[in-house]
């Protein structure tokens, strides 16, 4: 912060007389808050950015990482059927489908949703 701010910004924020502690989002960095004013409006905006952000995170660490969790659980529940990550893939994707990569996906978008928006 100090690094940002001018020396008379961080003499007001640090607790010496004259310092508004109300104003304090405006000088510890907060950009969005400080340039979309008090407005609900303009905060409704920076809060749904922010969950709109959440949301597209979430799917893109889901659907992205989800068929290697599928193989993972697969190799270790059923050591013994398959021989290994690609030959579980290949047997996966044969028996079941492409689209069977992404068993159980829906849980855990919920869950990152859940742990993102937040």
């Amino acid at each position: 912060i100090s690094a940002q701010l001018p020396k008379s910004e961080l003499m007001k924020t640090s607790g010496t007389s004259g310092s508004d502690p109300s104003k304090l989002h405006e000088v510890i960095g907060a950009s969005d808050v400080k340039s979309a004013g008090n407005s609900p409006l303009n905060h409704f905006r920076i809060i749904f950015k922010e969950a709109l952000a959440s949301v597209f995170g979430s799917l893109a660490c889901v659907y992205t990482g989800q068929p290697l969790d599928t193989i993972k659980v697969r190799l270790q529940a059923q050591p013994k059927m398959f021989k290994g990550a690609f030959a579980t893939l290949g047997l996966t994707v044969r028996k079941e489908g492409v689209l069977s990569l992404w068993k159980g996906s829906s849980p855990a978008l919920a869950g990152s949703l859940a742990e993102n928006i937040i």
